[in-house]
């Protein structure tokens, strides 16, 4: 199992299962005047090996807004400027390529187990 890490504070807090590598990302975006930065937990049921843990992280650090996050095995966090990305606009990139993404947890609002469809 990879993990692939863009959080530094994360990484004093979590201890990694045996094995696991992290990938750390990062992305210096700054925020504008009213943008909220908002967390969002999605599971992806058909993400299942390292290159495609890959691919994710490939996928979202692509996208404007996404600041940070980590993939683990089946889902991703992700921590994201509202004026610049949507949880739509997230999982649509996601699905776009294949995998089923779905909602376990949203900052904004403030919502948990549903899907964005």
């Amino acid at each position: 199992m990879t993990i692939l890490d863009f959080k530094q504070s994360h990484r004093a807090q979590v201890q990694p299962p045996p094995g696991a590598r992290f990938i750390r990302m990062s992305k210096n975006t700054s925020t504008t005047p009213g943008d909220r930065l908002e967390e969002l937990d999605l599971m992806i049921d058909n993400m299942e090996t390292e290159s495609q843990e890959i691919e994710v992280k490939k996928i979202l650090d692509g996208l404007k807004g996404v600041q940070e996050g980590r993939v683990v095995q089946g889902g991703v966090w992700i921590s994201y400027h509202s004026a610049k990305t949507t949880m739509e606009k997230i999982c649509a990139a996601l699905q776009q390529a294949g995998y089923h993404a779905e909602v376990f947890q949203n900052s904004n609002p403030p919502v948990t187990g549903t899907s964005p469809e």
